[in-house]
């Protein structure tokens, strides 16, 4: 048994308990690569305009077709990646909550017939409509930790070749 066959196993048992976690991870994952992917393009496309102003002249109308189509692809292609990634980001949303919500109402119904006597029935729902308030404060902060140094280098990397620094 070599090695990588007993690190694999350790790595194996150490996931395991957690796998269906992190597969719930996927789409989340899917939609920052995408949001990432989106940020580029808009860069890209700010980038293509630059090439239209300054460097094609009405004597070389065929490159500022071609150039003028990729753009509109590239348009086309974010708008698909926009819509991708907000049917993913609500997936997890409604997956969050319902895990969230569903945890809550587990809880409520093992309790005791005497708290739900002492306990307004309005105090109850409200708890469970925090759930969506819960969600979207995780939501929130985690794509803002995640996503926001991704796109800041990312577009740092784009203006640097756009104008290097001498």
């Amino acid at each position: 048994m070599s090695p990588w066959d007993s690190l694999l196993e350790f790595i194996s048992k150490l996931v395991s308990p957690y796998w269906g976690a992190l597969v719930a991870l996927i789409p989340l994952a899917l939609a920052a690569l995408l949001a990432v992917s989106m940020t580029g393009i808009g860069l890209a496309t700010g980038f293509g305009f630059r090439l239209m102003v300054d460097r094609f002249t009405s004597s070389d109308s065929q490159g500022f077709g071609v150039l003028a189509a990729v753009l509109v692809a590239l348009a086309a292609g974010r708008g698909v990646a926009e819509f991708v990634r907000q049917r993913l980001l609500s997936r997890c949303g409604r997956s969050v909550e319902s895990t969230i919500g569903g945890g809550y109402i587990r809880h409520l119904l093992r309790l005791r017939v005497a708290f739900f006597d002492r306990m307004m029935a309005g105090a109850l729902f409200a708890r469970v409509f925090d759930a969506s308030t819960v969600r979207n404060a995780v939501a929130t902060v985690i794509l803002a930790i995640g996503l926001v140094p991704c796109c800041l280098l990312q577009g740092a990397v784009w203006l640097f070749a756009y104008n290097p620094l001498p």
